[in-house]
């Protein structure tokens, strides 16, 4: 998938982009794959949460001037003299934007105006959303807006998060115990309404926890709760910290460093 955003990126400059929508669950990566292709290009990316706008956000304010109306264009989109010659506009949450939201993007996303207002040609349209099904405040995407979009599901592989998690220094531990259990690396079932649930987002939160509490133990494991589901965790923090506690019988620490390759067989697709 990064290949493929990497692709559209660069065929900004040819004049081939087509505007592109990644659907998939909570937690899977969508906003870090973008700003991955940012990070890589050293480009700005312009995240606009359609969920919190209102159609004027987009369309801008009218103000008359003499005889006749004109539109101040809003400061949040891209401009090549403010911003630069290149970057992302990011469209997130495309799917838990009202109705009328949408309508206003229509013309954003194909034709790269609003109005008088012209998105810079080599800037890069990618937006992002969940599905109907993931228990998130979603709308069914207009077919006019869908049509608008190539769309590409994302889904969770082991090799693929294992080799980003070695190159953003995600604790080893973390790394080893998924390749012990790598069906936890993402475990969500919109049927149940849980307050956490394993997840690549999460398993970074996981590694944020362990370096601010590995002094103090205590403080990390107090914030669980007994689970009698042995594959599905809910707790007051994110549940990906459960393996410290975890209710199976774990193998030795040196066991799970065996498990774990060593990072120079990596390399990231």
């Amino acid at each position: 998938m990064l290949r493929i955003l990497d692709q559209e990126f660069l065929s900004t400059s040819e004049g081939h982009h087509t505007p592109v929508m990644l659907w998939g669950p909570p937690g899977v990566g969508k906003s870090q794959m973008v700003a991955q292709i940012a990070t890589a290009h050293q480009a700005p990316v312009i995240d606009i949460r359609l969920s919190q706008m209102e159609p004027s956000d987009l369309r801008g304010i009218p103000f008359r001037v003499e005889n006749r109306v004109e539109w101040a264009i809003p400061a949040l989109l891209p401009d090549a003299e403010r911003h630069r010659t290149w970057g992302i506009l990011f469209l997130d949450e495309v799917t838990s934007a009202p109705p009328a939201v949408s309508v206003a993007a229509y013309q954003l996303i194909l034709d790269r105006r609003m109005g008088e207002y012209q998105v810079p040609d080599h800037w890069a349209i990618f937006a992002a959303g969940n599905r109907q099904g993931d228990q998130g405040v979603t709308y069914t995407m207009p077919a006019p807006l869908a049509d608008r979009f190539s769309h590409f599901e994302l889904d969770t592989h082991l090799d693929d998060w294992v080799a980003w998690a070695y190159a953003n220094e995600i604790d080893e531990r973390i790394i080893a115990f998924l390749r012990f259990r790598p069906e936890l690396l993402f475990d969500f079932d919109p049927a149940h309404n849980l307050v956490a649930f394993p997840s690549p987002r999460s398993w970074e939160f996981a590694h944020r926890g362990l370096r601010k509490f590995e002094d103090q133990p205590g403080l990390l494991r107090g914030t669980h709760r007994p689970v009698s589901d042995r594959r599905r965790v809910s707790s007051s923090m994110p549940s990906s910290t459960v393996w410290t506690r975890c209710p199976i019988r774990m193998p030795s620490w040196r066991a799970m460093r065996c498990l774990s390759p060593p990072r120079s067989t990596y390399s990231t697709r």
